[in-house]
């Protein structure tokens, strides 16, 4: 079993955890006691409960104090802002950030468009805030370049998470002006304390002393990013022995094979063509796999390279020809995209059904899935439910190659969730390079 390599920095860190199929925010958060340490911030609301404004505050003071935590964390070692979550490290939603309701009259992507961006981490005129002053950015974009949002579901709550890369040495920091009441301006580095939990400091821009000693710092931040994630990985809880699994193994063997046995007096076999292309890694990265009729196998997936995986998928040069049945089933990853009412499902019950018949307890056994059923638990929780096992027991199965994942219908997933199964996908190819995984979807959508 071949392992994922572990993240090189902390925003890589934090969305592998959130990502990650035995993940979430909750894992997360217990990865940090429940608090903020280096590169974890939590923010409640960028908006007063209530709106019970502090005495000589206004809207941009709550604004400037979310963005101020961005702009510390991008002067550090990167992390993530999560809006929407307590103190006490309680999801409480970002209801709260959103007074005007924006996002559910226009939309979660007008939300954090029009809201998050354009008001509270990068307003043009600055914030004008009633405690500081007037306090803008002096290179906007290039805070820009180091944020990315992503909303994250838990609990039936949503929380925002700001992801914050780490300013690169090469380029300084992120600075701002600040201009209070009639003094002149100054130009200001904020950055996360090292060792202290939420807490900001200003860095002496002219102090080179000071400034050589936070890049230090920030490289030992760095070289930890390591140690975090296989404490991460190593507080999963134990699986059940393979050999207390059987039973549940072969209760929901028996019941696909009571489900498809009757496809198979009308299964039709496809024929296709099977392409795959690509020596050099620029090629591999942007072509289409070009294959003829209305059902083609392609063996590398956007969704993965879109999500750092390039190589999740091995490509090779050559074209074969054949039933689709033979050409997917000696593949350990595959791609399977055709016209609606082209066979693809007719296809993965047809394999199920075969590798269903010649299970035992030393060989693979597939588990199906219709991702028309994708909902907020995630394809671990989907998983879960269909098996009737735990993921914490599914999981080393996985790894290792012992199931056979078959992910039936990437196109009917839930618009609404379609990118968070996208995500949870590329998540998985990614953690479990050993994985066998399945994937078929209609060519108008396809990956």
């Amino acid at each position: 079993m071949s392992m994922a390599r572990k993240p090189q920095n902390a925003c890589e860190l934090v969305r592998r955890v959130l990502q990650h199929p035995g993940g979430g925010l909750q894992a997360l958060l217990k990865l940090v006691d429940g608090g903020e340490n280096e590169w974890l911030e939590l923010k409640a609301a960028s908006f007063p409960e209530g709106g019970a404004f502090a005495e000589g505050s206004n809207e941009d003071d709550y604004r400037w104090n979310v963005a101020k935590a961005a702009i510390a964390l991008a002067n550090s070692v990167g992390g993530v802002v999560l809006l929407g979550v307590n103190d006490a490290g309680q999801p409480i939603g970002i209801d709260a950030s959103d007074p005007k309701g924006k996002r559910g009259r226009k939309g979660a992507e007008a939300f954090r468009r029009e809201v998050v961006w354009q008001e509270v981490l990068l307003p043009v005129r600055g914030w004008k805030t009633g405690r500081s002053g007037t306090i803008k950015l002096k290179r906007p974009r290039f805070l820009e370049r180091l944020l990315s949002l992503e909303e994250i579901h838990c609990d039936g709550k949503t929380v925002l998470a700001i992801f914050v890369d780490s300013a690169p040495s090469d380029y300084g920091f992120v600075e701002v002006t600040k201009v209070a009441d009639q003094d002149p301006s100054d130009d200001l580095i904020y950055a996360r304390k090292r060792g202290a939990i939420g807490q900001v400091i200003d860095l002496p821009k002219d102090d080179l002393v000071v400034l050589d000693l936070h890049e230090q710092q920030r490289k030992q931040a760095v070289a930890e990013i390591g140690l975090t994630w296989e404490r991460f990985v190593a507080s999963g809880a134990i699986a059940r022995p393979v050999e207390e699994l059987v039973p549940a193994i072969q209760s929901y063997i028996a019941h696909l094979k009571d489900d498809f046995s009757s496809l198979e007096d009308v299964y039709v076999p496809l024929d296709v063509e099977q392409t795959k292309t690509g020596t050099q890694a620029a090629k591999r990265r942007t072509e289409h796999n070009p294959l003829r009729a209305e059902t083609w196998l392609s063996a590398k997936s956007a969704v993965a390279s879109a999500n750092g995986g390039d190589d999740l998928i091995a490509v090779e040069d050559e074209v074969r020809r054949g039933l689709a049945t033979e050409l997917v089933s000696q593949e350990r990853r595959a791609l399977l995209i055709g016209e609606g009412g082209a066979g693809k499902s007719g296809c993965f019950a047809k394999l199920a059904l075969d590798e269903a018949r010649l299970w035992a307890p030393d060989r693979s056994w597939p588990l199906v899935v219709r991702l028309s059923e994708y909902s907020d638990i995630g394809l671990a929780g989907q998983f879960e439910r269909v098996s009737g096992i735990k993921w914490q027991d599914l999981a080393p199965l996985v790894a290792e190659g012992r199931v056979t994942l078959y992910l039936d219908g990437l196109n009917e997933c839930p618009d609404a969730l379609y990118e968070s199964c996208c995500v949870d996908l590329a998540s998985l190819l990614r953690e479990y390079p050993d994985a066998r995984v399945r994937l078929c979807s209609r060519s108008s959508t396809a990956p």
